[in-house]
């Protein structure tokens, strides 16, 4: 009972068909950010990266929602109508449910579609306890839902038989995929190699992370989330909370960069 209304929450289970394996494995490299609220990519057979999918107009629709219920919210609880900004939270939630529910389905989709595929998340499992960029970012950060995505992945991933792993974080976001020197992001669009020699200058920053996501899972690395303060992992998202501010998008606003457009 919840606000006046009961809600009733079934948990149901059913059997599901284990999936053919073979010798080659598809890992799919999962980024979740603010720009573009979910990015995947791997390399084929020749290590070559694929053609990836980017939700970028997902992540601007939810981050309108949450300036949207910010704003709003705001001007309710001054004037002292905390219940009707509540309710209305409630509404704007739903509504950014559905988003995350719809890009969740759409990335396992995508990987149903390789051999042997496994969609690599990073393990963020302490990323709120070394976080802390200000107020400001703080708010956008504690509200991104990656707990959300990576629960709905998860099931979803397991109704149609495709593995999930986890990997560290651990500059993800600011290591060149083709070199594997440290880079920099620029803007939240853009990753820029420090190696004068590596033939990357500028990349599309989220796709180059989930690169070295997938990478990390085929390299045997680590496959939890160190607890050091050099993550960098928290600068792309958060955990999820619920809908809050996230101002203009001027910051990440999405650019087209080296061989993929946003």
């Amino acid at each position: 009972h919840r606000d006046g209304e009961w809600y009733f929450h079934i948990v149901a289970t059913r059997d599901v068909e284990e999936r053919e394996t073979s010798s080659t494995e598809t890992p799919i490299g999962v980024d979740i950010g603010e720009a573009s609220l979910l990015t995947v990519c791997h390399r084929d057979e020749r290590g070559s990266p694929t053609a990836p999918n980017l939700w970028n107009t997902e992540g601007k629709a939810i981050r309108q929602l949450r300036e949207t219920y910010f704003t709003a919210a705001r001007r309710l609880q001054q004037r002292g109508s905390e219940r009707i900004a509540e309710s209305y939270g409630d509404e704007l939630w739903r509504h950014i449910d559905h988003i995350l529910h719809t890009v969740t389905s759409e990335v396992v989709a995508y990987a149903d579609q390789f051999e042997n595929p496994i969609l690599v998340l990073e393990d963020l499992t302490h990323i709120r306890e070394n976080m802390d960029y200000g107020a400001f970012m703080n708010r956008r950060l504690h509200g991104w839902g990656f707990a959300k995505m990576h629960a709905q992945i998860r099931y979803k991933a397991t109704e149609k038989g495709i593995r999930v792993e986890t990997v560290n974080p651990a500059y993800t976001s600011k290591t060149c995929h083709c070199c594997g020197a440290q880079g920099y992001r620029p803007t939240q669009a853009t990753f820029t190699c420090s190696n004068s020699r590596c033939w990357v200058s500028e990349y599309h920053a989220d796709v180059n992370a989930a690169l070295n996501i997938a990478d990390r899972y085929l390299s045997g690395e680590s496959h939890s989330r160190e607890h050091t303060s050099g993550d960098d992992s928290a600068e792309d998202g958060g955990h999820l909370t619920a809908p809050q501010d996230s101002q203009a998008d001027a910051d990440t606003q999405q650019e087209t960069l080296g061989t993929y457009a946003s």
